[in-house]
């Protein structure tokens, strides 16, 4: 993989704070195509599934739709070599490739879609690696999908879940005033 293992946690890092703005809208103005740029040369290498997931978080949430669809394409052909040889193969088709097609349905509006897919692997997504925080960007997709597809069973599932955990979160309280908004 080509830069320093330090530039490529500054990446992931931006893109786990970048992709929170994403998700509660934030306007983060011009950083995210920089970031996404700055993507291209470090993924589709199928080096590390974890990497690749928050390089799909830059492009999803740039809408930069060339770049996802490529990413996408590259972890497919991957799994699909059946080399299992490698936990990187396994984490990339067990949860890289999962959370990175959520992550870009997610972006194109498809939240049942989202949730369809991260639901059966919300339990095992701490098996790709990262921090905590880093890892609560893909809980934190699962919620916010589950709220805009008005899934009230689900969306109250996943924030009781959140506030067992982290009572005081002020996300999680104003996530809870969304859940309890669902008709």
């Amino acid at each position: 993989q080509e830069g320093s293992d330090s530039a490529v946690l500054t990446l992931v890092d931006a893109s786990s704070v970048l992709w929170r703005l994403y998700l509660e809208g934030t306007d983060v103005g011009g950083r995210i195509n920089a970031l996404a740029d700055a993507w291209k040369d470090k993924c589709n290498q199928n080096f590390y599934a974890f990497n690749e997931a928050h390089a799909m978080m830059a492009f999803a949430s740039g809408n930069d739709h060339e770049a996802a669809r490529k990413l996408l394409e590259s972890m497919k052909e991957y799994v699909n070599s059946n080399d299992d040889s490698t936990t990187n193969y396994i984490n990339t088709r067990k949860i890289g490739l999962p959370v990175s097609e959520a992550i870009y349905e997610f972006s194109l509006g498809n939240f049942d879609r989202t949730l369809e897919i991260l639901m059966p692997i919300k339990n095992s997504v701490h098996q790709f690696g990262g921090s905590h925080a880093q890892r609560d960007a893909v809980a934190r997709t699962l919620l916010e999908a589950a709220i805009r597809s008005r899934q009230k069973r689900i969306s109250t599932a996943l924030i009781n879940e959140r506030l067992v955990a982290r009572p005081n979160s002020l996300y999680n309280r104003n996530k809870l005033e969304q859940v309890n908004a669902i008709a």
